[in-house]
């Protein structure tokens, strides 16, 4: 039996004081988790050099929140539109 894939977006962070893995490691990490369990990875956010644990200082994850509140985030015919706006690769 064929599992579905289930869409899914990939967000790193990074911080100026290198306290977190890199961009590249976190997106690997992500990836591979996506592989394990299914997913596709459908879009990529990121908030590079993003300080401190208040969402002010990550605009992009603050973005995202908003669009899964409005059920936006995955819908295919605002991803190009909103996500290079805010700085999103998108998939």
């Amino acid at each position: 039996m064929t599992r579905s894939m289930e869409r899914a977006a990939s967000y790193v962070r990074t911080s100026p004081g290198d306290s977190l893995p890199s961009c590249e490691g976190q997106l690997a990490a992500i990836e591979a988790y996506a592989i394990e369990m299914h997913h596709e990875l459908v879009a990529e956010y990121e908030d590079l050099e993003a300080s401190g644990t208040l969402l002010h200082y990550k605009p992009v994850l603050k973005g995202v929140i908003e669009n899964i509140k409005e059920d936006s985030y995955m819908s295919p015919e605002n991803y190009e539109e909103t996500m290079t706006r805010e700085g999103v690769t998108v998939a």
